[in-house]
């Protein structure tokens, strides 16, 4: 393909990597219609309307190490809209909130003994600035760790962490997968006892509008509310190949020269035409945690900690970040905003239960965090759920990733499960949607 040619493009999902995708591809020339089968953009980073701005539903910011996602707001003229904000992070247990920011905070952590502090804090130190992950990906974090960390620091520390993060699957994650959590977490501190985030004023529907408004400024077209069915394809080379030639939507056969999809792998496969034994087996190895967050507008704070880890087994939830200790509580008429984070499989008991009963069930823990907690300060409540929102990251991930160019000519993959050994992020669906541009227009193989 020439450089000059110029591509009729479909794209399937309207997340940040379907919408960076269609901006690099409507920046080259190439026509582009893009297809969400939701009633708006975004993806994970739907918002909703909140006294004079929008906030979402499930929470989100940004470290000073996602560049690409910064150069791409610089490019869109919307910088000024990000702000940085020192983060207090803390961890509960044992009835007591611990800082756990700086290297001081993780030598006063009491549910460890002095010796496995200091290990642990050693161990951290060591996996931030070793870089051959690729040495790690063989073996699981539970199995690292409790060699390294020792078993202590594990079931204090990790332990929680990985069951919160994974459920029954923890004990299978890699250690690349932690490795990327804690590389990518200290590229954000300011000297040891310092870390800053970044989060948009007017929350990510800024990037999003502003991505909306590029596409359509250049001649991209947008549907939303429209579900793609399947993806059409035509026999190539004496039959032995297939090439996809456009989608059917909404009871209509659409042509295109490329299909790009940044659906989950679950769902790409229910649409997509035969892949091969092999590609498809990268497909079904990737599998999903689920995301089940409730967020809840308050008159009053529970905590001054923005991101809350819990060490306690028996809570129902993994985290509390409480997004208004973060930024200006002003922003949202002077409520404060708590979102209650979990992920589990979604055939799990706390996933089928209604947002009155889940809300039920999480009363008496976060009274357990702050006594004085009472359901009389909630004014609002919102839950968020995301069936495919954590890919589970297995040892020997890098053979199960699936390669961008599938089988099928002219068609293209990219999704979460292909951002390794960095953990998903909107920075990371920018610079995969990027990838699949270059793919899709033959300027990457």
């Amino acid at each position: 393909m020439s450089e000059d040619e110029k591509l009729r493009i479909a794209i399937i999902g309207g997340g940040i990597g379907g919408l960076s995708a269609a901006h690099e591809l409507l920046k080259a020339g190439h026509e582009v219609e893009l297809f969400e089968r939701a009633p708006f953009l975004g993806g994970q980073v739907v918002t909703f309307p909140i006294a004079d701005t929008r906030l979402e539903y499930a929470y989100h910011h940004l470290f000073t190490s996602d560049t690409i996602i910064q150069e791409l707001m610089a490019e869109l003229g919307i910088s000024d809209r990000l702000e940085w904000y020192p983060s207090k992070t803390g961890w509960f247990q044992g009835g007591r909130i611990y800082p756990f920011v700086s290297p001081m905070d993780l030598l006063r952590f009491r549910p460890l003994h002095p010796w496995n502090r200091l290990r642990l804090g050693l161990v951290v130190l060591f996996l931030q600035r070793y870089d051959n992950w690729k040495r790690l990906e063989g073996t699981t974090a539970t199995r690292w760790m409790r060699r390294w960390a020792g078993s202590d620091a594990y079931d204090h520390v990790w332990e929680p962490l990985m069951r919160g993060k994974f459920g029954s699957r923890a004990e299978d994650v890699s250690m690349a997968w932690l490795w990327g959590k804690i590389h990518l977490r200290t590229t954000s501190r300011k000297g040891v006892n310092k870390e800053v985030l970044g989060y948009p004023k007017g929350s990510f529907a800024v990037i999003v509008d502003a991505l909306e408004c590029s596409i359509r400024d250049k001649g991209g077209v947008i549907h939303t509310g429209a579900s793609v069915e399947r993806i059409l394809t035509e026999p190539v080379g004496n039959g032995e190949r297939l090439r996809a030639t456009g989608i059917h939507a909404d009871g209509r056969d659409l042509r295109f020269d490329r299909v790009i999809s940044t659906i989950p792998s679950n769902r790409f496969l229910a649409i997509a035409p035969p892949l091969g034994e092999e590609y498809e087996r990268k497909l079904k190895a990737g599998q999903y945690q689920g995301a089940l967050c409730m967020l809840l507008v308050m008159s009053r704070p529970l905590s001054d900690t923005y991101w809350m880890n819990i060490g306690e087994e028996d809570f129902p939830f993994v985290a509390l970040i409480e997004h208004t200790n973060f930024v200006p509580k002003e922003w949202y008429g002077g409520k404060h905003i708590l979102y209650v984070s979990n992920y589990l499989s979604t055939r799990d008991d706390y996933w089928r239960k209604s947002d009155e009963e889940l809300l039920e069930a999480y009363e008496p823990y976060l009274r357990r965090i702050n006594s004085e907690f009472s359901r009389d300060w909630i004014e609002s409540c919102f839950v968020f759920r995301e069936p495919a929102a954590q890919p589970i990251v297995t040892p020997n991930y890098s053979p199960l990733v699936p390669e961008l160019q599938t089988p099928v000519e002219h068609l293209i993959l990219a999704n979460t499960t292909q951002i390794y050994p960095e953990d998903r992020g909107t920075n990371y669906s920018v610079r995969l949607g990027r990838q699949a541009a270059r793919v899709a227009t033959g300027r990457e193989p």
